[in-house]
């Protein structure tokens, strides 16, 4: 069932409505009140569409999910949301909810403000990090301690943003929820008391999770579950039913616990469950057929959601011409209009009500709008952007010249993206089937949906200089071979 600001809030303030006031103190504890939340991690596998699409809802479901961070989305966001009746999706952090959801203004930070009252949220972060290389199968072929440790600098550096919000984050006072797939296990399951617990298990100081813990966060399921050898809450790999030949619960890589959740310290861990399969002995909630190669994980916490910082917020980020849009504001001193301005300087002006305006995109033209929440005085509280694109628009992609000199950096635009978390860009040999063919050069979107990037050595993939010949360049839809443009250039060599 979906939740509603209104039914969110407190119990207790039902029984207020027969007071003519209420004291500034009361007011105060009426502010600390707790809420519970139940946050899911899930790890879907391929868009969810490896076992069957219909298995992922029903796990949520069977879960009794609040909000779901999902790894492996493959831009399924929206279709996720809508089978499971909920209004609110995050394309760019992979997250669907039965509240709220705020984008931040600054599209760089990685979280999410989860609207558990208008105004008064919890952040969620949601980091899958680099799966190689994977350090159960290193430790199984006999890698030591340390050189497991020295496995672990590329996951150490792709958890550097999310380390870096919670600090920010933390220095705001918001609750934070950090969740995803790490592809790493933890350091406090890999110690002298599971030494050979599994095969593969020594004592390894592994660095992710400590640099998480050391940001000020606890382990939600070592807090529900302290004891390693009696709980190991293994999420990878589940024995879904097999496909082709595979099923990755018998024949997969050795087993751990790699899909994590963390909470701040002002968040109440109040019981974790893993989701999964129903002939697994870890599974404490089953949904059959299984549809993912890793179980899900639940918990459910007591938070106290922190006034936000100002903020207005587009339900989504880019809509179709004629949508109503739901646009959220807060402020301490409230707003009384959002205002879309175009890139021409006309403004479209929407009176704001209970925390919420609803802007009729029908007259807009195509195009980005800067997004502003304005106090009666003019002046402007927060601001964010939104996108209208024409309906059935494409998502497009240019470079900025036809032909290009051997080292020569490419440059790229696209519009009309679809945002999510990992859309990307890769060079490909002229007419390639992404598919099939293999990528020369390849770089991320970071979730814009229009945007430039640079094509050259600072980008992976290889080699560079590209030789002389015909290339395409391909916008492709989060982290999937999922064609969304192509543009054509030449590398053109000496004379």
């Amino acid at each position: 069932m979906e939740r509603s600001w209104q039914r969110a809030l407190p119990v207790v303030a039902a029984l207020m409505l027969g007071l003519t006031a209420c004291t500034s103190e009361e007011a105060e504890q009426d502010s600390a009140k707790t809420s519970t939340l139940r946050v899911m991690q899930f790890n879907i596998e391929y868009g969810g569409t490896v076992v069957d699409f219909d298995g992922v809802p029903a796990a949520i479901e069977a879960a009794d999910a609040d909000v779901v961070a999902v790894q492996e989305g493959y831009g399924a966001m929206p279709k996720l949301a809508k089978a499971l009746g909920w209004r609110y999706y995050d394309a760019r952090t992979q997250t669907v909810s039965q509240y709220p959801l705020i984008t931040p203004g600054d599209p760089s930070y990685p979280e999410v403000l989860v609207a558990i009252e208008p105004g008064r949220t919890v952040a969620v972060i949601n980091v899958h990090l680099p799966s190689a290389p994977y350090g159960p199968n290193r430790a199984a072929a006999g890698a030591s301690a340390q050189e497991l440790v020295d496995g672990e600098q590329g996951r150490l550096k792709a958890i550097e943003p999310a380390l870096d919000a919670v600090e920010r984050l933390a220095a705001e006072g918001t609750p934070v929820v950090l969740t995803g797939d790490f592809n790493a296990p933890s350091h406090l399951d890999w110690n002298e008391s599971t030494n050979g617990v599994r095969d593969h298990v020594i004592a390894v100081e592994w660095p992710v999770s400590i640099a998480v813990e050391g940001a000020g966060l606890t382990d939600v399921y070592r807090t529900a579950y302290p004891d390693p050898v009696a709980d190991e809450g293994l999420t990878w790999p589940a024995s879904r039913p097999t496909v082709g030949a595979y099923n990755p619960g018998p024949a997969g890589k050795p087993a751990d616990r790699i899909d994590q959740m963390y909470v701040s310290d002002d968040v109440v861990v109040a019981s974790a469950d893993v989701v999964g399969e129903a002939n697994a002995e870890v599974t404490d909630i089953v949904a059959t057929p299984w549809p993912s190669d890793h179980r899900g994980m639940v918990a459910e916490l007591e938070v106290s959601p922190a006034s936000a910082p100002p903020y207005v917020s587009p339900a989504q980020r880019l809509v179709e011409l004629g949508a109503q849009v739901d646009v959220f504001v807060h402020a301490d001193s409230p707003p009384t209009s959002v205002v879309l301005t175009a890139a021409d300087g006309d403004r479209t002006v929407t009176e704001i009500a209970e925390g919420k305006a609803v802007v009729d995109t029908t007259d807009l033209a195509s195009g980005a709008y800067e997004l502003a929440a304005e106090g009666p005085d003019g002046s402007v509280v927060a601001t964010n952007r939104l996108w209208v694109h024409a309906v059935g628009a494409e998502p497009t992609v240019a470079v900025g010249d036809a032909r290009y000199g051997v080292g020569k950096s490419i440059d790229v635009r696209w519009q009309d993206a679809p945002g999510n978390k990992w859309d990307w860009l890769g060079v490909y040999k002229r007419g390639a089937d992404p598919n099939v063919a293999w990528y020369k050069l390849w770089t991320y979107t970071d979730a814009a949906i229009e945007g430039t990037a640079t094509i050259d050595d600072g980008v992976d993939g290889g080699p560079w200089p590209l030789p002389p010949g015909r290339y395409d360049v391909i916008l492709l839809a989060d982290d999937s071979y999922q064609e969304l443009a192509r543009a054509s250039f030449v590398i053109k060599g000496p004379g």
